[in-house]
């Protein structure tokens, strides 16, 4: 508000340096007008009215600065409130994705389930197939191995068969041997015509006995029939009709012929009866040899047929098993293809059931995660709800602080007009101090560049203010540091001279050279260079003259550089050692250690002196004192502007 005012105060502000530098000028009058005790007495009046109008300006100050910390204070908490917000709604959207997230995962998790379900399903579906697979591979199994069982059985009993039938047809191979024997016994003995009539005999009896046989083989043929239904063929059977027929034909045959026969033997009986009883006799045990013999034959064809019947029933039956061998493997392999459908029907329906676990671990997974971006959701509400709250609180401290804050300005606007007043006599105070402070700065200074005793002990210093004492300590204290530095300074050049002169000395009598002491070049030097120099050519020459002595054995050759014709010494300010050795005797130069460094001026330890300042000061100092507080005023003025601009 101070900005915004006219008139005086822009007046003012315009030409308050001219104004200081009256109130400054005023002050240096009074000060040269009056004596030190009045100066004392004034700068006490100034300080008491300096001191209550210092007092009010700092309440103003204080309430404007409470009221601009309290408008801080508010502004902050609002940002606070604000970044509380943000981060609220930040949380909040966070909390919605991390909810959209897990509603995300749980969709998949379902999805992953449903497929699960599908696989096991499918796997149960395959189990099932490969069950049936195993089912029908092992009836096929159980059939081949009742088959095979079948037919080893018939193979058996064709393989019995076969063999009786071969012990048959021996037999039968016998009685017609042992009948054709029979017979040619009976032609030898018979006649021609009994001959003739036993063959006839023979043959009725040989077709009967035929007959009879291929009736026994028939019945026999079908009681194999009975008994061995499973074994018999459609082979054997037509056989045994063939040997059936052709043993009715037979017989027929040896009917229709018998009748002829019959008479012609009956003739020739009648009229050879008594002559051919013996030979009939034998006739007839021919015949019924031969019809034996016929017998056994057609006994040995049926059983020659039957054992090729048997025989190729076997070969049948090897075959028949061959096959079902090869079925038995076949319905193995089924099986072992139905058990590896099986085993990954098995696999598949594990791996799904491991797929439904894993998904429904999935679901679980996915139900955390949304109940706690649920949980998180529902503190990010409660949290900006809470913000919301410090938001309100925030806004209604700031207006508050406003309210005071307009109040305080309002106050401090009327308390800085009263301040404008009495900051004059605050300037000339603080001037009036910095001028006593500056006038006992200078003359501490004076004295301590000097290097002579404090006065701080003299009534003309004690009896003075408290700035003039602190400023003469102060002052004193810089002006003796600057007097030893320069003490400092002094004794390290001499000590830098000394050194310079010793080095030259000392390289010149290294060399056997004379010395330059006389020589212009070096006395007309400082004391410490040629003290030095001295002491440098001193220690070289005695080196020098040491080396000429080691090289040569000789202590009296002439010195040619030496200008008095010595021998072998010089005078030098060194002294020379003698030193006795088995190799003989040597001159070692002991050289002498360089003058001791100048002692540093120390001052004398403070006295009182009996001298007394003016009472107001010289003229000099009281000059000073003016720019002195021309400068305070100044920047006391520049720091109550700034402390307006930042109000």
């Amino acid at each position: 508000m101070l900005k915004d005012r006219s008139g005086a105060k822009k007046l003012y502000k315009a030409h308050k340096t001219w104004l200081a530098a009256g109130v400054v000028a005023a002050s240096l009058l009074s000060v040269s007008a009056l004596g030190g005790q009045q100066v004392s007495a004034a700068t006490g009046d100034a300080q008491t009215a300096v001191t209550e109008t210092a007092a009010t300006v700092k309440d103003a100050t204080l309430k404007n600065d409470q009221a601009q910390a309290a408008n801080d204070i508010a502004q902050s908490n609002k940002k606070v409130a604000d970044k509380k917000e943000a981060d609220t709604k930040a949380a909040s959207e966070q909390a919605n994705l991390a909810a959209d997230i897990a509603a995300g995962h749980n969709d998949s998790a379902a999805k992953t389930l449903a497929d699960a379900t599908t696989a096991s399903e499918k796997a149960n579906l395959a189990a099932d197939i490969a069950a049936g697979h195993n089912d029908s591979a092992a009836k096929a199994a159980k059939d081949a191995a009742l088959a095979k069982d079948q037919a080893d059985a018939t193979a058996f009993i064709s393989q019995s068969d076969a063999t009786a039938a071969a012990g048959k047809a021996t037999q039968a191979q016998k009685a017609a041997d042992d009948a054709a024997a029979a017979k040619t016994t009976a032609a030898q003995q018979a006649g021609t015509a009994d001959q003739a009539l036993a063959e006839r005999k023979a043959d009725t009896a040989a077709k009967l006995a035929a007959k009879n046989a291929a009736d026994a083989n028939v019945a026999t043929a079908k009681q194999v029939m009975n008994d061995h239904p499973n074994a018999t063929t459609a082979a054997a059977y037509a056989a045994s009709q063939e040997i059936a027929q052709a043993a009715n034909t037979a017989l027929n045959n040896a009917q229709a012929a018998q009748i002829p026969a019959q008479l012609v033997a009956d003739a020739k009986d009648a009229a050879l009866a008594v002559a051919t009883t013996k030979a009939s006799d034998a006739a007839g045990q021919a015949t019924i040899a031969q019809n034996l013999a016929d017998q056994k034959q057609a006994q040995a064809d049926i059983d020659q047929y039957k054992a090729n019947v048997a025989d190729k029933k076997a070969a049948d039956t090897a075959t028949a098993a061959a096959a079902a061998k090869t079925a038995l493997e076949n319905a193995n392999l089924q099986k072992d293809i139905a058990q590896g459908h099986v085993d990954s029907a098995t696999k598949a329906a594990n791996d799904a059931k491991t797929a439904l676990e894993n998904a429904n671990l999935q679901k679980d997974i996915a139900q955390g995660h949304y109940d706690s971006a649920k949980l998180a959701a529902e503190k990010a509400n409660l949290a900006a709800d809470e913000a919301q709250g410090h938001a309100d609180s925030a806004q209604r401290a700031l207006d508050n602080a406003k309210a005071a804050h307009g109040e305080a300005v309002l106050d401090a606007n009327k308390k800085g007009d009263d301040f404008k007043d009495h900051q004059k006599a605050e300037a000339d105070a603080a001037a009036a101090k910095a001028a006593q402070r500056k006038a006992g700065y200078e003359a501490g200074l004076k004295d301590g560049k000097l290097g002579a005793e404090s006065r701080a002990d003299d009534p003309a210093i004690s009896k003075q203010v408290a700035e003039y004492q602190e400023g003469y300590a102060n002052g004193f204290d810089e002006g003796h540091a600057a007097w030893q530095k320069a003490l400092d300074d002094k004794a390290a050049a001499k000590e830098a001279l000394h050194k310079a002169g010793y080095e030259a000395g000392l390289k010149g009598g290294k060399l056997g050279a004379n010395s330059r002491a006389n020589d212009p070049a070096i006395s007309k030097q400082v004391a410490e260079f040629r003290d030095g120099y001295d002491e440098g050519y001193a220690e070289g020459h005695a080196a020098w003259l040491a080396g000429l002595k080691k090289d040569d054995t000789n202590p009296t050759t002439p010195n040619k550089d030496n200008g008095k014709g010595d021998t072998n010494t010089d005078s030098n300010k060194g002294g020379n050692t003698t030193d006795t050795g088995d190799k003989g005797s040597k001159t070692v130069a002991t050289a002498k250690t360089p003058a001791a460094k100048a002692a540093k001026q120390t001052p004398a330890a403070p006295k009182a002196k009996a001298a007394t300042l003016p009472t107001t000061g010289d003229d000099n100092n009281v000059a000073l004192a003016g720019v002195g507080v021309v400068a305070v005023i100044g920047a006391l003025f520049g720091l109550a502007g700034d402390r307006r601009k930042r109000a």
